[in-house]
């Protein structure tokens, strides 16, 4: 007796979407999600200390404000957020904060309290 084969299920295709459109992910422009912090809201207010020899930590909050190793804290007031990255990526942190940031932004001495 020779037995019938039954043709395999036909295989399912998944079938596309209706009228999805198709994003060029390298060439769209690209957009902040609202709700999600850019690596800027990240380091927003927190002290990052640096290697140096005269500068402590410096912490940006629209303006940027240093600690130096002596204890006492200057805000120099209007240093946008690039002047701080490159400051932080300075191979040396006090000639950059010397030529770039003391010469051209006025700054505050901020109070120090007595522990």
């Amino acid at each position: 007796m020779i037995s019938k084969k039954t043709p395999p299920a036909a295989a399912t295709t998944p079938t596309p979407l209706a009228a999805e459109p198709t994003v060029d992910l390298l060439r769209a422009p690209m957009r902040r999600v609202v709700g999600r912090p850019r690596d800027s809201d990240a380091i927003e207010g927190e002290w990052k200390p640096v290697v140096s020899s005269n500068i402590k930590a410096v912490r940006w909050e629209r303006s940027l404000t240093v600690e130096f190793h002596g204890g006492k804290k200057y805000t120099y007031v209007g240093v946008p957020e690039d002047v701080w990255r490159k400051l932080m990526a300075a191979g040396s942190h006090g000639a950059f904060l010397s030529l770039e940031v003391m010469k051209k932004y006025k700054y505050r001495l901020q109070e120090t309290t007595v522990k």
